[in-house]
């Protein structure tokens, strides 16, 4: 092995023992959510050749004709099925959040050079180490990582495999879209259990699928048609095959190809709402984009200085027309206060209008793409939820790295600028962590390890 694959793999394993070691307050001894259903849950029903969980999960697991079924994608799943087939064990769901988390923050490391020019790479460096810290550290990620929830799990291995598509795209972008079968069948792999982890980015995966093809199409109008064939082949028989193979997966538990479960889950409180097709509205939008950008906290004297809201909104019409809207916000504010860094993601449109230099903008609007499509989807559902940050956390930090990039053209202040706005970020995201963890006590009564180390270190 290389060194510098020596030193990919370095960078995993102590990034994967950290968030393993938070976590579980030091003790490595990882524990579960028990009020909900989790991969092993699934992953030993795989083993015995069934859909439905043989536990019966009252709260958040779908109920379907007297069975419950995981609503969540089955990927994470397939990983544990040869322990859950040859050792009847399973892995914590814990350490597969820390595993894939470790994943994220390093491909988001590989990534972001592939987003600098040639030219900037020098000088880019410090902006490279600080924004590759603020991955890795930040708030919502040491939030993802606290909690052992499938939640949890299924947003984390859906954001690695759309990084990792991310990733692959860019390398093979970087090429003119040459490219071999391998990479191809490796970007057709990461796409498809991405859509078998998180249906939810079937939006930007089906970009990038998009684009992947126009790309090498073109490779066709250039006269290489091997070239382009043989990995569009590649590419098309894995990708069709995997959604195949998810649509039947519907079917067979609930008689439908494009049901997904979600209005049979399982609920104390919005169990109805749900039944009647509720959990995705339009009218959902105000209220979660309001939310993921403009709501403000409760700022208090003692440290973190700020509470974040925990409230349920239900409208209901008292005449003509009946009319009922349910919403969540679970320690949900505006990301550019939990993270101010992430402002930077808008300074290349500004520059584009006030400035007469002209900055390619090609990956941007990849980026700025799939952000888009990754902030869609969770804006129509009931509840903005603090996990839903992370659904869009590193392709909303690239965007914030493309603009300090070019922020640093503007004059020395500006790299103090930025690392004063990476400290500011961390400093108030860990809140997220704080609040968190006393939250899921009082909800599921998950008593974290991490609980007692965060209130002592605050109790000094």
């Amino acid at each position: 092995m290389k060194r510098s694959g020596l030193t990919v793999a370095a960078a995993f394993l102590i990034i994967f023992v950290s968030y393993s070691a938070w976590m579980t307050g030091g003790t490595f001894a990882f524990s579960e959510c028990k009020p909900w259903p989790n991969y092993n849950m699934l992953a030993k029903s795989f083993a015995k050749g069934q859909l439905n969980l043989e536990e019966k999960i009252k709260e958040d697991a779908v109920l379907f004709e007297g069975r419950s079924y995981m609503y969540a994608g089955p990927v994470p799943a397939l990983f544990r099925m040869p322990f859950a087939a040859l050792f009847n064990s399973g892995i914590p769901s814990g350490m597969m959040v820390a595993l894939f988390c470790a994943g994220i923050a390093v491909v988001f490391i590989l990534t972001l050079p592939l987003l600098t020019d040639a030219d900037q790479q020098s000088t880019a460096r410090p902006i490279q180490w600080l924004f590759s810290a603020i991955m890795v550290v930040n708030g919502i990620t040491l939030f993802i990582t606290a909690i052992p929830s499938f939640h949890h799990e299924a947003i984390a291995s859906g954001m690695f495999f759309l990084s990792s598509s991310i990733f692959i795209f860019l390398r093979i972008k970087s090429r003119s879209f040459r490219t071999t079968w391998a990479e191809a069948a490796l970007f057709a792999l990461s796409c498809s259990l991405c859509l078998g982890s998180r249906l939810s980015y079937a939006l930007s995966i089906a970009l990038l699928v998009c684009l992947f093809v126009v790309g090498l199409f073109r490779q066709l109008e250039s006269g290489k048609k091997l070239d382009a064939i043989i990995p569009f082949g590649v590419f098309a028989a894995i990708v069709i095959a995997a959604c195949g193979l998810l649509l039947i997966y519907n079917y067979q538990r609930f008689g439908s190809f494009l049901e997904t479960g979600m209005r049979y889950q399982a609920s104390q409180f919005f169990g109805h709402y749900f039944e009647g097709g509720n959990y995705f509205r339009y009218e959902h939008l105000p209220y979660n984009l309001w939310t993921f950008f403009c709501r403000l906290p409760e700022f208090i004297p003692q440290f973190p200085f700020y509470s974040l809201p925990l409230y349920t909104v239900e409208v209901s019409s008292y005449q003509f027309q009946p009319y009922h809207l349910i919403y969540k916000n679970e320690l949900s504010i505006s990301m550019f206060l939990l993270m101010p860094l992430l402002g930077l993601m808008w300074f290349p449109i500004a520059n584009r209008f006030f400035s007469h230099e002209r900055f390619p903008m090609g990956n941007y609007a990849l980026l700025f793409s799939i952000f888009l499509l990754q902030i869609i989807p969770v804006s129509l559902t009931v509840a903005t939820t603090a996990r839903y940050y992370y659904d869009f956390l590193p392709v909303v930090l690239a965007l914030a790295y493309l603009g300090a990039l070019q922020l640093r053209k503007y004059g020395p202040i500006s790299l103090p600028l930025t690392f004063l706005l990476g400290f500011l970020s961390i400093v108030f995201s860990l809140t997220l962590p704080i609040h968190g963890v006393e939250f899921y006590r009082q909800l599921i009564s998950y008593e974290s390890a991490l609980r007692s180390i965060l209130l002592r270190v605050l109790s000094q």
